[in-house]
């Protein structure tokens, strides 16, 4: 839940405690976050505190999956960049040299890899859309 819809809402969860209760905030950008909270909806069901689907779940696990998909924007974004940099830099004549095209492929390569849920699959398609796009031609 975002900051403001968690403050305005009266019976959300940071609305519930008690003024001498413990609350403990994850921040979108901890990269722990998804499997976090993937974690927490196991314990939840274990302790038979929740039932699998309940909304509550569904909400976490939902968030897990936007927050990985944020942080792979953010990612992408910066490699593109990244590329654009290399591009502007390398070569006037408009063209990646292999060289500097290689780099920018390992550049984005490792930012996915970085991704504890992202796999070689999602990676190879954003380089194929650059390539397709002309952000990765030499």
């Amino acid at each position: 839940m975002r900051k403001r819809d968690e403050l305005a809402d009266p019976k959300s969860c940071l609305n519930k405690a008690k003024d001498d209760e413990l609350i403990f905030v994850f921040l979108e950008r901890d990269k722990a976050l998804p499997n976090t909270l993937r974690a927490w909806v196991a314990e939840r069901i274990k302790l038979g505190l929740n039932e699998p689907g309940d909304a509550q779940l569904t909400s976490a696990l939902r968030d897990a999956v936007l927050i990985e998909r944020a942080r792979v924007e953010r990612l992408v974004k910066a490699a593109v960049e990244l590329a654009v940099v290399r591009h502007d830099l390398g070569n006037c004549d408009g063209e990646l040299g292999e060289t500097a095209r290689k780099e920018v492929a390992d550049d984005i390569w490792g930012a996915l890899r970085g991704i504890g849920t992202c796999d070689g699959g999602i990676a190879r398609e954003l380089l194929a859309v650059l390539n397709d796009t002309g952000g990765l031609q030499s």
